[in-house]
């Protein structure tokens, strides 16, 4: 996948953005359109190829359009924050799926969920170990964990995953808020609204109004998303109902893999952490990635898989007909990998696929859908302690 002529852009939305969730929104009397509590990276690569095409051809998709736009690639989007002066503070990614996070008393205690030894039999498909803590918890899982954690937090669990009680705050950010608006159909010879003809749309709110403050100290939130598409800055349109966002140039690059994660793959083993949703022809396991770099085979050792399936489909704009409808590992699944090959390849390994969309077809990856990164991991599964 190519890499030159990449920049980065803040997708700054005006009102609440609509992603359709796939359920029937049809001009019937009390008709609901709601959306996905985070977009997808294939709505964000349609938008840019769309704002492409429209700016360098005049809005002219012929065939040949239309399959060079195609080959233009996107990584992310991702939640990220900005200051007042509209520069970029923070960014977070979906939370990853081997922690598990219960209250225990008055502490709020976040756990690894490591690959275990599985006495007698499993139901396991393809060999697979069980993931769990590493005691039993009696404790009830906690329901308000955030469901961004920020690069940083991210980082260090990659790192160094460790159990012990955290402050959820500290860690990342809740689920986006999502807002509801009724809407009427307005009579355009009387101008009054029609009766009966009430629709409802959900859309995500990019603010955070701090608890018991104002809203001028809410914090704005934006899309972060890099590519290769060659595009202007300005005004511009993303979701469903047309909803307008600005589209701004940042000089951003995503950072290094830790040391200690590549040691850990010239070891033999490192877990690989979904950023975004990817889409594999065997469900659950990739095929692609499995000699994705040459001198390395990768094998998937267990997934840390808390979240089910998701969907995806849409509308082919060429076809002019419904694509047919996919499901998704989710983000934020981990997968526990062992490598083998030389030192030196596993390490490339690491280096070649940080931040990079593994899904098994080319187009899915040219999409952004199963974007990577990776943390350490001994190899070992481990064995239950009682609490």
């Amino acid at each position: 996948m190519s890499t030159s002529r990449i920049t980065a852009w803040l997708v700054l939305p005006r009102d609440p953005l609509i992603f359709r969730d796939g359920r029937p929104f049809e001009a019937v009397p009390g008709a609901r359109a709601r959306s996905l509590p985070f977009p997808y990276p294939t709505t964000l690569a349609g938008a840019l190829r769309t704002r492409e095409g429209v700016q360098k051809h005049g809005g002219n998709f012929d065939n040949g359009t239309v399959q060079a736009l195609l080959q233009r690639c996107i990584w992310g989007p991702h939640l990220a924050e900005i200051d007042p002066q509209g520069q970029l503070r923070a960014w977070y990614v979906p939370a990853p799926q081997d922690a598990l996070w219960v209250k225990e008393e008055d502490a709020i205690t976040r756990h690894w969920l490591r690959p275990m030894h599985a006495p007698g039999i499993t139901e396991m498909p393809e060999g697979l170990m069980p993931v769990g803590p590493k005691k039993r918890i009696k404790a009830k899982p906690y329901r308000q964990a955030p469901a961004f954690w920020s690069w940083e937090a991210l980082e260090a669990w990659l790192v160094n995953p460790q159990d012990g009680p955290v402050v959820p705050e500290e860690i990342g950010l809740s689920a986006l808020l999502q807002e509801s608006r009724m809407h009427v159909h307005i009579d355009p010879e009387k101008h009054t609204a029609r009766e009966g003809f009430l629709f409802q749309t959900t859309g995500l709110r990019f603010v955070l109004a701090p608890d018991g403050k104002g809203w001028s100290e809410a914090r704005h939130l934006v899309l972060l998303v890099r590519t290769d598409a060659e595009v202007d800055e300005g005004i511009g349109y993303l979701g469903g109902e047309r909803r307008a966002v600005y589209w701004q140039k940042i000089d951003w690059q995503p950072p290094r893999p830790p040391e200690e994660v590549l040691a850990s793959a010239e070891r033999g083993a490192v877990r690989m952490v979904l950023m975004t949703p990817a889409h594999f022809e065997r469900g659950y396991l990739p095929t692609w990635l499995q000699s994705a770099v040459e001198g390395v085979q990768a094998h998937v050792q267990a997934v840390a898989l808390t979240q089910r399936a998701v969907a995806i489909s849409g509308w082919d704009m060429k076809a002019k007909h419904e694509k047919p409808s996919r499901r998704l590992v989710p983000a934020g699944a981990v997968y526990y990998l062992r490598l083998e090959g030389p030192p030196e390849a596993r390490r490339r390994f690491v280096e070649t696929l940080w931040f990079q969309p593994v899904s098994d077809a080319e187009q899915d990856r040219r999409d952004g859908l199963g974007q990577v990164v990776f943390g350490a991991w001994n190899g070992q599964p481990e064995e239950v302690q009682d609490a």
